[in-house]
């Protein structure tokens, strides 16, 4: 029984001692190592699926996914294929058994994969290169052809406004214009009657003083 209980106790400060390896100063010397973690993902169009790859892994350093996943750095490098278009995937970066704190879970990882724009570079998008749906091969979310019919009926309606606004002010500019011309045209008018009235008149005086009258 004593050499039970001894075996028991022996077995549990190993443990103890084990785990107080994991010092303070090593522990934040692999969240520093984590912190310089970086991911990029491109577009596979043979699998039409993403390929993600997560560099600046240090070899203290090991990546798990969905249960079962794990992923071990070469060259300070984790490729991960066959990602799917529209979804968050969430991986954990744990530091290794070479280290006094090994699994312990030093960073997660969040990566969104976007959609594919399939109107991107079609017919329809022909004149409309300004929207967002036209000149963009991926997009943040999902669009359907109701939705990007709706946005190209905005853009024409947009455009259909803008020239009748051009048209109505280059209209008021012409009706101002000739609103000016007949002002100064009735003036032009008012002064030729008026002297002409008046000449007459001073020429039928003039008769009348030559006659005696």
């Amino acid at each position: 029984m004593k050499k039970v209980l001894f075996i028991t106790l022996l077995l549990m400060s190993s443990v103890i001692t084990l785990k107080a390896e994991c010092s303070y100063k090593e522990l934040r010397e692999l969240n520093t190592f984590a912190s310089y973690i970086e991911t990029s993902y491109s577009y596979n169009e043979t699998t039409d699926k993403f390929d993600l790859t997560i560099t600046n892994l240090s070899d203290k350093v090991y990546i798990t996914g969905k249960i079962g996943e794990f992923y071990y750095p070469e060259n300070g490098e984790v490729h991960i294929s066959n990602l799917n278009l529209g979804t968050t995937y969430k991986y954990q970066a744990y530091s290794s058994t070479n280290t006094g704190c090994s699994s312990e879970l030093l960073r997660v990882i969040t990566i969104s994969i976007p959609y594919k724009n399939y109107y991107y570079g079609s017919a329809a998008c022909e004149g409309h290169e300004d929207l967002n749906v036209c000149n963009s091969k991926f997009l943040d979310y999902e669009i359907s052809e109701n939705t990007f019919l709706s946005l190209l009926n905005k853009k024409n309606e947009t455009i259909d406004n803008k020239k009748d606004e051009t048209k109505e002010v280059e209209k008021t500019l012409w009706e101002q214009a000739i609103e000016y011309i007949s002002k100064i045209y009735i003036k032009v008018i008012l002064v030729i009657v008026t002297s002409i009235i008046t000449i007459s008149i001073y020429q039928v005086i003039l008769r009348k003083i030559k006659h005696g009258f």
